[in-house]
């Protein structure tokens, strides 16, 4: 769009009489006079238009034509209501709209109350242009919700005016909304000139806000004469040209104007552009030209693009369904998409300063984009193969049942038993299931004929493998039977580390095994196939596959004798014999010879024989060409003819000859169909069994349906086979009789053998036990119910579970032979699905033998079923439950069998998987959050970045599902308990951030990731290169090596439930796991000397009037103080001792004047404990002349939000914290550990911040701290940013914790709904109405209604859940009338924002602001729907409040000011502590707001960064006025604001609901002061007054200021004071939750103790009686008696609407509710209280609960009672906290020449104090030598005779400097106290991963490589090992051919081999020794000293393939712990 049409003036001068032709090309640059020469006229104009020329020159140098000067803010109101009028009122009378502009108008039937802005003239008769009013809807009438006049009612205005509403019928409407535009005074430029514009306004759409116009000035040019303009006439009165005709003028004027977009006008300058009703385009700032651009590219060729603050990033979803923690709800949601959160920050982009004030929302696609590939072979290779030989009868391949293993042979070919082998006698020594027999070499039917037999879920019961000699399978007449075959005395097992029947697919996150159509299956396997058959007599057999879709994998005619061998195996089943003889034979004496003629041609190895004459049969060994050799020796002589004798169980050799003399053959018919010819003649036909190799063409998957909430019952008293192997004990694990299960849902525990009727009986004990899902390398077995490792849970005889768990069942019926992703029923729209589960909840398999995790969606997985023994049972049939299911080892067998795929064959699969991608998060100059869509890519890069924006963020948006991290850590399944974090987006921080000078001159030169590495490189080189000899002296051979740093997780199993440490990353170091609680502390004024939280002042107002004197001294008894200044009847005094009360006279020392008091008013308490102070004038502005209203133009509610507390000091404890920067696996182990991480210890954060501020500058000296975190029931907060002048590490940002916040909005639209946001979420429902005492007067979530004076207050319970948290930070609670939290204007009314702050206890330094506390923004957004175009880049702010949108607030008058170098003594700053304002008028009711913000250093103008402790209302009645600026109004700051020596700030004045009453008294330049009646001439003050004409933006005021004084703290000079602070009130409990349903988990709740009623006399009331409040003001009441003594009972579980009260009369009742006829009277109550400020619900028995403001005593054993809930709990115990270090959380202040130390003294144990103080550290640990101990307040009252268990004395000075003290913030000091989780019991450690210590390391599995075994381990670790502690190392092991779990194997303790005495120095905490261990002796028992284990069987292993290891840390004392560096094992061969 055009700014300007036209450059320059349209008007020609050159013309009579002007003749102005100055030619710029002659270059002529001065009109040279000359005496003596006439003046000419033109010559005159030539001059002024050379000046003008060179003021045009410099003017386009600095801005482009048509830009904002200053001024001119713009106002487009798209949404101004409008209400229509009848032409006359109910007089009669013709209604003037112009009258009631101004004006408040009530409607008389709604109650709707509006103020008209303006109006326009019309005619009922010229609908719809009738009269009109435009209104400001101003509060919402008698209902709360009515929000516009109604048609046909009366309106009445404040002026008594009155107007009747059109009556709406089909052609009129009487109501609705038109648009308008407003711009202030200002100016611009255009046309070579600087240009005034007034203050102009116009109706944009008169009916309608939809229109498309463009608005700005037209620029008329007139000539003005003195005929026109008498003021242009000589005004030189007595000379004798007076009153004559002079030089005309040119005058430039704008005039606003509308035009249509299409118009052109040359002399036309456009400020603004709508479209659509939107305001699509602007000019409302300073367009700089050259300098700008220059400016802003020399900042950013200098410092590039940086970010100052914030700008976090999170990830949700997009759509918000089923508490997913999405943003959008339907429609605007999308389940494919995701929601990037930015964070409110700070950064300069190309050189501009942006600003995001609240959070922003980039959409990124989820990576749904997939990739289709066909015909990709995946090799099915699950080795674990012996090989064997002498194979007689059939094995059940297709069916996979159990085989026994023997160790002695069967030779069923060389004893011709075949399949009749004999098991009598032999001893079983195992059991195996064949999944395939392939043949090896030989000939088949030969005993020699090897076969490759492919075994898995082998259970040796005796030996090992190698032992094994023979296999059998019980298959009744052919059963099968196998020898091995025997290498050097052992038989072998081959290819061990491919046993397992999943195979990934090589690509991951598979979409479908599919076409690429997505639909089509072309899947093809290889399977072997068994048909029984019957072979007829002619020796043929036709074998037919079951289908077209299963077909032999050979081309159609003679199959060779190769694939004969590998593609088929007959197997007789029954017996037959020849039809006649094969010739003539004879057997040779005592031998085993029988010759026959033409034997070769006949007769195969293996074959039985017979000769007639001879009883008996004969196996053939060997053949040659006449004769055959028999296994048979010693035979008779005999001659008959020789016939085939055909055996059960006998394998038939296809590659042989029959006895037709004729070689066998198959042949291949067609693709379903094969012919094998015996060339046998049969005397009958033989059944047999053929296994033939099959091709799967198109094979569909096995169908999985979820079965959720099924139940079985398990009782621990029957006696029942419940475990794995043998009897069930009452230990575990627990056979569910399901098999694949999939999510444990509940676990509930009944004792006494008795069952369940229902789900919700019993206790639920779920947290006690883990889901085993029955999943092995090769079978879904059953599901099995296992105890926690460490779980105290006591399973006992009579104990009764009922489990409720998710199962898959297998539906064969349409696909067999495999399952894949296609197999899972997905629905991940609809996650409350029952039928279905998500992506995200494909079990991931863990091999419990390798260690290794398979994604089953990345899988094609062959794995057969168990039998389920246990009913499908859900809810409801309960009948039918199963009760101890048996355990199985049957196989699911399709009728079909199981197809399951050949050994060594290429299972061909199409399918598609989704591709990752990454995206690139920008935030442009403008403050548009941009996304840049990368490409998909299985390695995908980073998309380049727009040239107009900084890069922020890096998304790794994972393939689908693409889970935000809560979501994917929200996944619970048996496989996934913790999560699925590898589905998670991934956020990488772009965090450029910026450095000053400062910084770069404190820089460490070092790279944290390349000194990582470097050191773990050098650590392993070091452990390799150990010399570690054998008792030979030779080095021995290193077969694996695994290191720890302890710098990350990447060598340790953090997965482990065992895994109990805490890294500290900095000092590389593991230590043992702590607990921290955050104790708060509270400043005691009374038990401090000479420290305060507040100012001496005093107002005292008097009952009559009387005059006192200024500066004299007002006393009343010992009370007195300097009174100030007195206003009517008010009596300002400061530096008050005592205190004034209305009891007495007050006294004038001077004046003698007395009078009564009737009120007295002092300041509250305010938030920094300084020094005491005085009020020192320091800046004053003392002129007025003229006044300024503080209202702007309009009616915009921007209320006032005040919240308390307002910033927290710590985090949420309980869950884990969001991860922003993910290394060595800490993300995942945050991820996917509850427990187990523990916490990390070490991570330096900014909890303080000493401040030297000097003359020279501001130099801020980061105290860091050491802090730990803990994930879950874990503490702390590792983060890293730049916030301000603080530093903090950046891996992890903390949730905030849940809390309540009394908050308070004013100034808001009375009568009307509120809605809460925080952080743009909207958080309504944890919103509680409350009164002034804020006592809850309406439930959670109900309607929150502004009362008649805009006045609302409610209390916020600040979420955390698993469906709405926040990150630790600034966030904004916003109070909105627009339910969708709209800022577009129109759609809200009114609206009030505060900061909430939870960033730990940072000091920080932004601009010129040091606090304490974190700067807020509190400008209310105001925004388009549309993006707005600028008329020219973004430049740095230059006018106004203006907000991150462009847009500003209505901030309607300011004054700055500066803190100036020459003030008294000052150094380095103030406190400023009173300001003095003068008022002109004031409204009756409403109050002011004041407020204290930044001003730009660089613009000099305001900015929207409000300094801490400055907002503050002062009411109406605190306002003083005066009609000559003589009444001062002091506002009195509650806390002393820290102001930086040399800046500029500025306070503005907002009056409530922006009511137009308020003026204020000003001084302008030229006019008289009112006062003295001086003439003022000067501006007495350094700063600038700020006006706004609108309520938009500000424009400096050059020529006026406000009236006022300011005055800074005189803190007096070498003072010191000190302050007491002790721990605030507090309980602790563990709880027992009586409800077996629900826990104590709603913080904020108010609960109740047993209430204690006294009686007036002894009722007859025992225990487990209740009492029924039968009258009084309890009646109702009714509670359980727990306790009764005399006349007094304690009850319990008291009603929640009705409570005893005293005076009421009681009757006592049975337990059945019958009354027993005994009353009583109370004669009175007492009941404890406290609010849940903390819980965590470690389990049903055991919640941790802390209570907040108790009142009342409580006790152990005792009931507690939610008011709000209505749950009770028993108190377990009432708990102290116990500290083995503190740790400090104070915020402080400390300027130049001041300081603050400390001394404390806590509880020395239980019921005891410390004696003396001892110093205490405000920076870092305070460690002691033994436990300290917090209280709870009922133990404080009990033990401590009810004084406090922690107290701080800090001690305060100031040096010679006035205007400094320290100051400490009140709301944040607190401190944590730290209890080393440790203890010196490692029972248990051998048999469990996780015994009975609680401080434990758990290094990872270590898997050595193939042929790599070993048989000895060292471990070597640096210690810090005080005299108190003890370090125990073990190991675990497994062998490759151990067939068990590994998580089975218990622990081997590590013996020592350094000496017992070696420890370090308790006071040196560096004094690290090296430790080493080693496999004790009594494990190094092989025949070279091997390490060897024997299993529980009675197996015996040597040496190991896989390795763990463990480190438990012990101590006798919690306060001297150990800690390990360097941690390493080295396997090693003997």
């Amino acid at each position: 769009m055009a700014f300007a049409n036209t450059a320059s003036l349209s008007t020609d001068l050159n013309v009579d009489p002007y003749y102005d032709d100055f030619d710029e090309s002659k270059n002529f640059h001065r009109i040279l006079f000359r005496p003596g020469l006439a003046v000419q006229a033109r010559e005159l104009t030539q001059l002024q238009t050379m000046l003008q020329n060179q003021i045009d020159r410099f003017g386009e140098h600095i801005f482009k034509e048509g830009s904002t000067v200053r001024g001119l803010e713009m106002n487009y109101d798209k949404v101004l209501p409008f209400v229509k009028l009848r032409d006359a009122d109910q007089t009669g009378a013709t209604v003037n709209t112009a009258a009631f502009i101004g004006s408040e108008l009530t409607g008389g039937t709604t109650g709707v109350k509006a103020f008209v802005v303006d109006a326009l003239e019309g005619a009922e008769a010229n609908n719809p242009n009738m009269k009109t009013l435009y209104i400001k809807y101003i509060s919402s009438g008698t209902t709360g919700t009515t929000a516009a006049f109604a048609s046909g009612e009366v309106l009445t205005s404040n002026t008594s005016l009155q107007a009747n509403v059109v009556t709406s019928n089909s052609s009129v409407t009487p109501t609705g909304t038109g648009s308008r535009i407003d711009f202030a005074e200002g100016i611009f430029y255009a046309k070579d000139h600087f240009i005034r514009v007034p203050q102009a306004n116009s109706i944009v759409g008169r009916y309608d806000a939809n229109t498309n116009v463009k608005i700005g000035f037209v620029i008329n040019e007139t000539q003005t004469t003195s005929d026109t303009d008498t003021t242009l006439l000589d005004p030189a009165q007595g000379s004798f040209n007076f009153a004559a005709p002079g030089a005309n003028r040119l005058k430039l004027t704008p005039v606003l104007t509308v035009k249509n977009i299409t118009d052109e006008d040359l002399n036309f300058v456009e400020r603004a552009r709508i479209k659509d009703g939107e305001l699509y385009a602007k000019q409302d700032k300073p367009m700089y030209s050259v300098i700008n651009e220059y400016i802003a590219r020399r900042t950013h060729d200098e410092s590039g693009d940086y970010i100052v603050k914030g700008l976090f990033t999170k990830v949700r979803e997009h759509l918000n369904t089923a508490n997913n923690g999405g943003i959008f709800t339907a429609p605007t949601g999308d389940t494919n998409k995701l929601a990037i959160k930015v964070a409110p920050g700070k950064a300069y982009i190309k050189g501009y300063e942006t600003e995001l004030t609240s959070s922003r929302v980039a959409v990124v696609d989820k990576a749904t984009d997939f990739e289709s590939v066909d015909d990709i072979p995946i090799t099915v290779q699950y080795g674990n193969f012996v090989q064997v030989n002498e194979v007689s009868g059939a094995f059940d391949i297709t069916g996979h049942d159990v085989v026994s293993l023997y160790n002695t042979p069967f030779n069923s070919i060389s004893n011709s038993s075949f399949g009749s082998s004999s098991i009598t006698g032999r001893t079983k020594i195992g059991e195996a299931r064949v999944r395939a027999l392939e043949h090896s070499s030989g000939e088949k039917g030969d005993n020699d004929c090897v076969y490759n037999m492919y075994l898995y879920d082998i259970n040796m019961t005796a030996n090992n493998i190698s032992a094994v000699r023979g296999i059998y399978f019980d298959n009744g007449a052919f059963d099968g039977v196998a020898d091995t075959v025997v290498t050097t005395g052992n038989t072998v097992l081959s290819d061990t580390k491919f046993n397992r029947g999943v195979f990934e697919i090589p690509a991951s996150n598979i979409k479908t095994i599919r076409e690429s159509d997505g639909n089509t299956i072309d899947n093809d396997f290889i399977f072997q196939d068994g048909f029984d058959v019957t072979i007829a007599a002619a020796g043929t057999v036709t074998v037919t596959t079951d289908g077209s879709d299963e077909i032999f994998n050979l081309s159609t005619g003679a199959v060779s004798d190769a694939n004969k061998k590998s593609n088929f195996q007959l197997i007789l089943k029954g017996t037959a014999t020849s039809a006649g003889s094969l010739g003539s034979a004879t057997i040779s004496d005592q031998g085993h010879t029988i010759s026959m003629t033409g034997a070769a041609t006949k007769l195969n190895v293996g074959e039985v024989v017979s000769v007639a004459g001879y009883s008996n049969t004969f196996t053939i060994n060997s053949v040659a060409t006449n004769s055959v050799t028999t296994h048979e020796r010693g035979l008779k002589a005999v001659t008959g003819n020789l016939t085939k004798s055909f055996q059960a169980g006998q394998v038939i050799n296809l590659s042989g000859v029959g006895g037709d003399a004729a070689s066998r053959s198959v042949t291949i018919n067609s693709t379903t169909q094969a012919t094998i010819d015996l060339q046998e003649t049969l005397a009958s036909g033989v059944t047999a069994k053929v296994f033939a190799k099959l091709k799967k063409q198109n094979g569909r998957e096995i169908a999985k349906t979820i079965n959720e909430s099924r139940f079985v019952e398990l009782n621990i008293s029957q006696g029942h086979s419940n475990t794995s192997v043998g009897s069930p004990g009452t230990s575990g694990p627990f056979n569910l009789g399901l098999s694949d299960g999939h999510k444990l849902r509940s676990v509930r525990l009944k004792t006494g053998n008795t069952f369940f009727a229902n789900t919700t009986e019993g206790t639920d004990v779920t947290t006690e036990f883990l889901l085993d899902t029955g999943m092995t390398d090769n079978l879904y077995g059953h599901s099995k119910l296992k105890l926690k490792g460490g779980s105290t849970h006591l399973i006992a005889n009579g104990n009764v579970y009922l489990v409720e768990l998710d199962f898959f069942t297998h539906d064969t019926s349409s696909g067999v032979g495999y399952f894949s992703v296609d197999s899972y029923p997905i629905d991940d729209t609809n996650t409350a699905n029952t039928t279905a589960i998500q992506t995200a909840e494909i079990p991931i398999y863990e091999s419990k033998t390798t260690g290794e995790r398979f994604d089953l969606r990345n899988c094609i997985d062959i794995r057969p079923r168990i039998t389920d023994t246990a009913n499908n049972v859900a809810v409801g049939a309960f009948a039918n439950i199963t009760r101890n299911p048996a355990l199985s080892t049957e196989v699911v067998e399709p009728t079909s069998g199981l197809r399951y795929p050949a050994p060594d064959e290429n299972f061909t699969i199409d399918f598609q998987y989704y591709l990752p991608r990454r995206d690139r998060i920008l935030i442009t100059k403008t403050g548009a959050v941009q996304v840049v869509r990368g490409v998909p890519s299985l390695d995908p890069r980073t998309p380049g970045a727009t040239t107009e924006g900084m890069t922020i963020a890096i998304v790794d948006v994972k393939p689908f599902p693409s889970l935000p991290q809560e979501n994917a850590a929200r996944i619970r399944t048996a496989t996934a308990p913790n999560g699925r974090p590898d589905v998670a987006i991934r956020l990488r921080p772009k965090r450029i951030r910026r450095y000053t000078m400062k910084d770069i001159m404190g820089l460490e030169e070092r790279i944290d990731n390349l000194e990582y590495y470097t050191s773990l490189s050098l650590l392993e080189a070091d452990t390799k290169s150990l010399f570690l000899v054998d008792g030979s002296g030779v080095d021995r051979f290193k077969n694996g090596i695994i290191v720890d740093q302890f710098v990350d997780f990447t060598s340790s199993d953090f997965f482990n439930e065992g895994y109990a440490v805490s890294l500290d990353r900095k000092k590389k170091e593991a230590r043992p796991s702590f607990k921290v609680d955050d104790v708060q502390f509270e400043f005691l004024s009374a038990n401090s000397t000479n420290a305060t939280v507040r100012s001496k002042d005093a107002t005292v107002t008097i009952s009559t009037s009387g005059t006192y004197s200024n500066g004299e001294t007002i006393s009343q008894g010992s009370t007195n103080g300097k009174l100030v200044y007195q206003v009517g009847d008010k009596l300002y005094i400061e530096n008050v001792t005592g205190a004034f009360t209305t009891s007495a006279n007050v006294v004038g020392g001077t004046s003698s004047t007395s009078r009564a008091v009737s009120t007295v008013a002092t300041p509250n308490d305010g938030k920094l404990v300084t020094l005491p102070y005085t009020h020192d004038l320091a800046i004053e502005q003392n002129f007025a002349s003229t006044t300024r209203n503080t209202a702007g133009l309009f009616y915009n509610f921007r209320g006032l939000l005040q919240l308390n507390p307002e910033t927290d000091y710590w985090q949420d404890i309980t869950t884990a914290p969001a991860v922003q920067i993910d290394f060595g696996n800490f993300a995942d182990a945050l991820e996917n550990i509850a427990n187990a991480v523990g916490t990390q210890f070490g991570e330096f954060s900014t909890f303080s911040v000493d401040t030297d501020i000097s003359a020279a500058g501001i130099t801020t000296v980061t105290n860091q701290r050491r802090e730990g975190t803990k994930i879950n029931v874990n503490r702390g907060r590792v983060v890293e940013t730049d916030l301000g002048e603080s530093i903090q590490d950046l891996n992890i940002i903390p949730h905030m914790r849940s809390r309540e916040i009394q908050v308070t909005a004013s100034g808001m639209k009375p009568s009307t709904k509120l809605f809460a946001f925080f952080d743009d979420e909207n958080v309504t429902a944890f919103i509680s109405p409350a009164n002034s005492t804020f006592g809850n007067t309406a439930s959670e979530g109900s309607d929150l209604i502004t009362d008649s004076e805009g006045v609302a207050r409610a209390i916020f319970r600040l979420p955390n859940n698993d469906q709405i948290k926040f990150l630790n930070g600034n966030l904004k609670l916003r109070l909105s009338d627009s339910p969708t939290n709209s800022r577009v204007q129109g759609l809200f009314t009114t609206s009030a924002e505060a900061v909430y702050s939870a960033s730990g206890m940072e000091l920080f330094k932004q601009g010129a602001v040091i606090t304490t506390r974190d700067i807020t923004i509190t400008t209310e957004q105001v925004f388009e729907t549309r993006s707005v175009s600028s008329f020219s880049p973004a430049a740095p702010q230059t006018a106004g409040n203006v907000d991150d949108n462009g847009d500003a607030g209505d901030d309607p008058i300011a004054q700055s000011f500066r803190v100036d170098d020459g003030i008294g003594t000052l150094t380095t700053g103030v406190f400023l502590t009173k300001l003095d304002l003068y008022f002109r008028t004031k409204d009756p009711n409403l109050p002011i707001q004041l407020e204290i913000v930044e001003v730009d250093p660089e613009s000099s103008y305001l900015t929207n960064r409000v300094v801490p402790f400055s907002e503050f209302e002062v009411p109406a009645a605190d306002i003083n006025v005066s009609s000559d600026a003589s009444a001062p109004t002091p506002i009195i700051f509650e806390t002393p604001i820290y102001l930086v020596r040399g800046e500029q700030y500025a306070f503005k004045i907002t009056p409530a609901q922006a009511n137009p009453n308020y003026t204020v008294w000003a001084a302008k330049l030229g006019e008289t002061d009112t006062l003295t009646n001086n003439r003022i001439v000067k501006q007495p003050a350094s700063g600038t007054m700020f006006a706004s004409s609108n309520d938009l933006g500000f424009s400096p005021v050059q020529t006026e200021d406000i009236k006022f004084r300011m005055y800074f703290a005189d803190f007096g000079t070498n003072q010191t004071g000190t302050a007491v602070f002790k721990n605030v009130d507090k309980e602790y409990f563990t709880l027992a939750n009586t409800d077996n349903t629900s826990v104590f988990n709603r913080i904020g709740e108010t609960v109740h103790g047993e209430s204690t009623i006294t009686f007036t006399s002894q009722p007859s009331a025992n225990a487990g009686l209740s009492l029924l409040s039968i009258s009084g003001s309890g009646a109702g009441a009714n509670g359980i008696v727990t306790f009764k003594s005399a006349n007094t009972a304690r009850v319990k579980e008291v009603t929640l609407a009705n409570k005893f009260q005293a005076g009421d009369t009681v009757r006592v009742m049975n337990t059945n509710g019958s009354a027993t006829g005994t009353t009583a009277v109370i004669h009175s109550v007492t009941t404890p209280t406290g609010k849940v400020y903390f819980f965590d619900n470690q389990t049903q028995a055991n919640t941790f609960v802390h209570l907040e403001k108790p009142t009342g005593n409580f006790a152990a054993n005792t009931f507690l009672r939610g008011q709000v809930s209505g749950l009770d709990a028993r108190i377990k115990t009432v708990e102290n906290l116990p500290a083995d270090m503190f740790e400090t959380r104070v915020s402080k202040l400390v300027p130049e020449t001041t300081a603050v130390s400390a001394t404390a003294k806590f509880a020395a144990a239980p019921g005891s104090l410390d004696t003396t103080f001892r110093v205490y550290n405000l920076i870092g640990e305070t460690i002691y030598a033994n436990r300290k101990f917090i209280h709870s307040r009922s133990n404080e009252i009990a033990n401590l005779s009810s004084k406090k268990s922690g107290e701080i004395r800090m001690t305060l000075t100031n040096g010679g400097t006035k205007q400094l003290s320290p100051a400490i913030d009140n709301d944040r000091s607190a401190v944590l106290t730290i209890e080393n989780l440790i203890n010196n019991d490692s029972t248990n450690e051998t048999t469990s991963d996780k015994g009975n210590a609680l401080a434990r390391y758990v290094m990872r599995t270590v898997t050595l490589d193939d042929g790599q075994d070993a048989e000895d381990l060292k471990v070597f670790c640096g210690a810090y090992k005080p005299s108190t502690a003890t370090i125990e190392v073990f190991g675990k092991f497994l062998n490759g051919e151990d067939g068990q779990n590994f998580d089975d194997k218990t622990w081997i303790k590590l013996t020592q081999v350094t000496p017992a005495t070696i420890h370090s120095d308790s006071e040196n905490q560096e004094d690290f020794e090296e430790f080493e261990f080693t496999v004790p002796t009594s494990s190094l028992t092989g025949d070279a000293g091997e390490l060897q284990y024997t299993t529980a069987e009675g197996v015996t292993f040597t040496g190991f393939k896989r390795f763990k290891i463990k480190v438990v840390l012990l101590s006798s004392s919690t306060s001297r712990v150990p800690r390990i560096r360097d941690l390493r094992a080295v396997a090693l061969q003997i």
